[in-house]
Formats: structure tokens, sequence, C-alpha cells
């Protein structure tokens, strides 16, 4: 009653649990409008009351400790951490050995408890709570709200570095699988394309070995395997890791050279050729074989990795050469080849400057540089020749023509073609033959079309001879017959005509024995049995002999005149053969020569030949005849005595004399034949 006196604004209800139903109470305390706005307060706490103190939606104050916990917003008891150390103290002291009977009874101080559940859940702040009030229940955060803060804000930061470290570590494990996967698939990757290197590689016709910076084997492909004779291992690389000489080693010149090689390319970082003339060797078989090749250094991320050899065996192609070069070298065949696309010709070395006469340097011409080298009669054929083998489908030609040659003169060479099909088979690819001098062949053929010609020619002149030699003969002969046979009745003639018979059959007799004299002489010339003998002669003395000799057969208004130098003149040569040569010159002028003279003799004005001549004052010739006058057989009038062989046999005679015969002549004026002979004094 005295609260209510002190609170008049509160109304007072008053319910007895063993008297009171318990449904009002509930209803009072739950249910009513009113429930909202009371407070209960139940200074007994018996079985039902921790039931009522749940269900009430009012605060339940309460004065026994037990109901603390048990649905009481507040009631009275011990502070719980004084009352609590208390005891803890009591405790030790009878663990230290005092009786407890000996602490008598204490009472603890009383204090206002109230539990923080409640206040929370009613919405009663601690600021608002009496003096002195202990709060139990309390949370961490209502309690020390400084420290959970901190606490909670360390925590969040540990909560929040370790997801961060968590989602770091997530990552970084994520991109070590993904790196990880990437190194896997990169791995597979450089696997799948080493094995396509590796058969790449040994797809190769010429053999491969790669080395690493310290000259260990690292790859060798399969055509090297072949070529050594080694076991045909494809799978996996059997040499790898070995030195480097452990298969085969590299000789030149009686030194091993595959080391030094190795290391000049690591340390110049640049390809080397292997040398001339190396061979290879296989240890275990000591096969060995020609080699050539090169090496070149082998760069990984700009940095130099390795060596690769790549070599082949040129054993046979070597051998291939020196048997073409020896059959080159030994033969008058030189091969050439035509490029289409630089219209050049390429020689074999040193066949233009030998040939050609042009610098050593010169291996190689353009079309219009040989083309200027054609004899002018030959280069239209020739080149004609060319297009038809660039344009027809004709691959093998043939042509022959002159060039010039190293001593300027025109020789005659056969060029021999072969043409290589390119894009199509309209279109040639390249041109190579071979070409030969064939000069003597060709002179060869001149001469045997000279002696065709000759024999030909032979042949006819032997038809003329044996018809002229038929009429020439026969009619001296039937001079001499007949009139000898006149001479048998010497009484039917007068001295007169006897006289006359006798020097008929007489001039037949000498004109017979020159024709069979004529005959003769041919007959040497023919056979080549003419003998000349050289002696030193008196020329004076020469031709003053055949102006006696020649004086009696003059004709009867004709003078012979000789004209000689002065001094004397002395020459090795056949006198029978000069005087032969002047005495049918001036027996072919006599003929011919009716009024006049015959003037014959020799001029020593040259200081290389002396020149005979004998000129007549007789009807002269035609310009036209001149060109003849020397042939076999020929002659001007058919009604002159004669064969017509004289002038033949005299320049037969001259030319083995080692000297010239000419003629010059004029119609109406007369002749003149000059011979000249190279001086030979004696």
């Amino acid at each position: 009653m005295s609260f209510q006196a002190e609170n008049p604004e509160y109304e007072q209800y008053v319910y007895n649990l063993d008297e009171d139903p318990i449904i009002d109470i509930l209803y009072e305390i739950n249910l009513s409008e009113k429930s909202d706005e009371c407070v209960l307060i139940s200074p007994y706490w018996g079985l039902f009351t921790p039931l009522i103190a749940s269900v009430s939606k009012a605060p339940c104050l309460a004065v026994n400790g037990r109901a603390l916990g048990q649905g009481a917003i507040t009631s009275f008891g011990a502070n719980p951490f004084g009352f609590s150390r208390l005891a803890a103290l009591r405790g030790a002291e009878i663990l230290k050995g005092a009786s407890p009977s000996s602490f008598g009874i204490l009472s603890s101080e009383v204090f206002q408890v109230f539990d923080a559940d409640l206040l929370h859940q009613f919405g009663i702040s601690k600021e608002d709570l009496p003096a002195g009030s202990v709060v139990i229940n309390e949370h961490y955060y209502d309690k020390y709200p400084v420290i959970f803060v901190f606490v909670l804000a360390v925590l969040s930061s540990v909560l929040i570095f370790i997801v961060c470290r968590l989602v770091l570590t997530n990552r970084r494990e994520y991109r070590h699988r993904i790196q990880a996967q990437a190194r896997l698939q990169l791995q597979e990757e450089l696997v799948a394309q080493r094995n396509e290197f590796d058969h790449i590689f040994h797809s190769m016709r010429d053999g491969l070995i790669t080395f690493d910076t310290e000259f260990r084997i690292h790859y060798t492909n399969l055509a090297l395997h072949r070529m050594l004779k080694l076991p045909d291992e494809t799978v996996g690389r059997p040499y790898e890791g070995m030195a480097a000489d452990t298969v085969f080693q590299v000789w030149n010149n009686g030194e091993e050279v595959l080391y030094p090689m190795l290391r000049q390319v690591l340390e110049t970082d640049a390809s080397l050729s292997i040398p001339e003339g190396s061979f290879i060797r296989e240890l275990q078989t000591g096969h060995n074989f020609l080699i050539a090749g090169v090496m070149v250094p082998i760069h990984g991320n700009d940095k130099l990795t390795g060596v690769a050899l790549s070599l082949r065996n040129i054993s046979e192609e070597e051998m291939q050469k020196h048997l073409f070069r020896m059959a080159v070298e030994e033969s008058p065949v030189y091969p050439w080849q035509y490029n289409i696309e630089d219209d050049c010709f390429a020689f074999q070395e040193g066949f233009l400057a030998a040939c050609m006469g042009m610098s050593p340097e010169v291996s190689v011409l353009t079309r219009t540089q040989l083309g200027a080298m054609i004899h002018p009669e030959d280069r239209r054929r020739a080149q004609n020749v060319f297009e038809m083998m660039l344009q027809e489908d004709n691959p093998h030609l043939r042509v022959s023509a002159r060039y010039r040659n190293a001593a300027g003169q025109y020789e005659w060479w056969e060029f021999r073609s072969s043409v290589f099909s390119g894009m199509d088979e309209t279109t040639p690819y390249h041109v190579l033959g071979v070409c030969q001098s064939v000069q003597r062949y060709k002179e060869t053929e001149e001469q045997l079309i000279s002696a065709r010609d000759r024999a030909m020619e032979a042949d006819k002149l032997k038809s003329a001879f044996l018809a002229n030699m038929s009429h020439e003969i026969r009619t001296p002969l039937n001079a001499i017959v007949g009139f000898s046979d006149l001479l048998r009745n010497f009484e039917a003639f007068s001295k007169d005509e006897i006289e006359q018979f006798v020097e008929t059959i007489t001039t037949n007799c000498e004109l017979l024995l020159a024709l069979i004299s004529d005959i003769l002489d041919l007959s040497r010339i023919e056979s080549n049995s003419m003998e000349f003998h050289f002696v030193s002669h008196d020329l004076t003395q020469i031709l003053t002999e055949v102006y006696h000799s020649q004086l009696l057969n003059m004709p009867a208004h004709v003078k012979l005149i000789l004209q000689v130098p002065s001094e004397e003149k002395r020459i090795l040569t056949d006198a029978v053969r000069l005087k032969q040569v002047i005495n049918n010159l001036i027996n072919n002028a006599a003929k011919f020569t009716q009024r006049g003279h015959i003037t014959f003799g020799y001029i020593d004005q040259y200081e290389e030949c002396t020149c005979f001549f004998v000129e007549d004052t007789g009807p002269g010739m035609a310009a036209e005849k001149l060109d003849h006058i020397f042939d076999r057989f020929y002659k001007i009038d058919n009604f002159t005595q004669g064969a017509g062989l004289g002038l033949s046999i005299c320049k037969t005679i001259v030319d083995r004399l080692h000297g010239t015969l000419e003629v010059t002549s004029e119609v109406g004026v007369g002749t003149r034949f000059t011979v000249c002979i190279p001086n030979k004094n004696g």
C-alpha cells in the first residue's frame, strides 16, 4: 500500500494464487489491454510463479533471489562477484587447513539484481536503474562495450584479414593451378611440337645433328642414322647427352676438325661451312665418306643455346663431278646453259678465255653478246634455230655456225641443246647443252667436197682428155700415115712435092712428140712424180739457150727478141722446168702471132723475186677468156693446133717453183705472160 501512496498514478491489483483463479491472473498479465502498461510484483516465488512470470507482458519484480533467471526482471540478492570471491577465499583457507567452523556465519551485502536479458526485452536502459544495482546475464558487448568494440574490430580485422588472406591464397592457388595447367598444356604442346619437329627433321634428306654449348649431342635425325649406318631409332633421342665425337668425327687434311668448328661457331656466333674435302668417320664401323654442309648457331630467347650441323654425303656426287670434269677436260665438248629469265648463257669456267679470247673472269654472256660473235652470214640462221627451239615442241636441236675465236678468226662450232619444260609443256624452264669445235670436220668436209668436185672434174677431164687426145693424136697421125703412103710412089710426084710431103710429115711428127710430151708431163703432175732439181744457174745463159732453140720455130714474119739486164744474175732453180715454162709460153705466142715480134726475158728490179715475161703482138684476148686461160684442154680457137695443156702445165710448174703466173691481154694489141719466181741466190 505504501507503493500506491507513493505512486498515485499507478493502480494496484492484488491476486492470491491460492484463492484467485489462475486464468484471471494470466488474463490480466497477458491478455488485457493494460498488461503492457503494468508491473508484476511477486513477493512470493512458488511453483507456478515462474510460469506466470514467463508469460507476463509486464516486467516481474521479485524479492526472492531464486526468481532471477526464471522470469523475474529483478530481485534482491548478494553481489554475485563479491559473494563468489568471499566463497573462494573461504575455500582457499579451508584448503590451507582452516576449519569451516572457525569462520562462523557471515551475511553478505544485499543488492538489487536485474536480469540483463529481460531489461533488454522490455527496453529498459541500464542508466535508468537505481544506483548500486547489479545486472546479471549481461552480454559482453553491453558490459564492456569499448572492449567489445575493440575486440569486435580486432576480430573483424582478423576475419577480414583471414578472408582476404584466404581470397588471396585462393587466387594464388587458382593462379598456381592455372599456371600449372598452362605449364602442363605448354609442356604437352612443346612435346607435341618437339615430336612434330622431330618428324619434320626425320623427313629431311640431309643429315642433321644438334649440339648444346657444352658440345654434347642433343638431336640426330633419321637421315644421319642411315648415312652413318646407325640403327633407325626415331622414338626418343638415343644419343642425347653424349659427347660430340661419340658417334662420328670430321677429318680434313689429316686433322680432326669437329671440335674446332664447334668452338668457332660458338665464339663468332656465325655460320661456318664445312671445309672442302672433309670426311666424316663413323667410329663404331669405321665407315667414312666425303661430306659437305654447314654449321649454324642456334638461339633461344636471344641467347646462344647450341649449334646445328647439316651435312650430306657427296661421295657419289664428287665422283660424278670428277668423272664429268675428266670427260670435259679430255674432250673438246664444253657444257653450257641458258637462263631464260636472265637471257644469259653460262659457260664452263675458262672456256670463253681459251676458245673465244675473252677475259678469264668472264663466264656469262648475254644473248646479244653471243650473237655478236657469230659470223654475219650465219647469225640470222643461228638465231632462227634458237627461237624455234624455245617456241616449238622440239627440245633437242643442233646448229652449226662460225664464231670469232681467240685469234680473231672465225671457227666453226656446233651447239646442241636440250630444253626442260616449265609450268606447262609450251613454256621452257631451262636450256642445257654442249658445244664443240667442228672446224676440222668442216675442213675435212670441204676437202671431201673439193675432192669430190675434183674427182667429178677429173672424170669430166678424163672424158675430155680422151676426146681431145683421140682427135689431137689422130690428126698428125693421119697426116703422117697419108703422106707416108704417098711417098711409096716417088715417080708419081715431083721433087718439090716430095719435099713438101716430107716437111708435112716432119711437122706432124713434131706435133705428135709435143703432144706425147705434154701427156707425159700431165701424167707426172697427176701422180705427183714430177721431179725438180734446184741448182744455181745463170739466168742470161738459160734464156740465151731458149732463144737459139726457138729461132728456127718462128713464123716467117715474126721476130724473136731477147731482153736481159746487163748484169749477171744467178738463182737457185730447176733450169729444165724453167726452160719448159718459157718455151711453152713462146710456142703458145708463136701459134697466134703472124706478124710483129715475140719478146721475152727477165726483169731484175724486185728484191724478193725475179720476173720473167713473154710478150707478143698477136690478136690478143678478151677479158672473159683470161679467166679460163690456164684450165686444162681450154682452147680459144678450136682450129689451132695443140691439146690445150701447155698453159695448164706451165701454171702447175710455176706453182711448184713457189712462183706466180699472170697474163694480161688487149684485143688487137697483144698478150703478155709474167712469171715471178722467188729469189734464191746461188
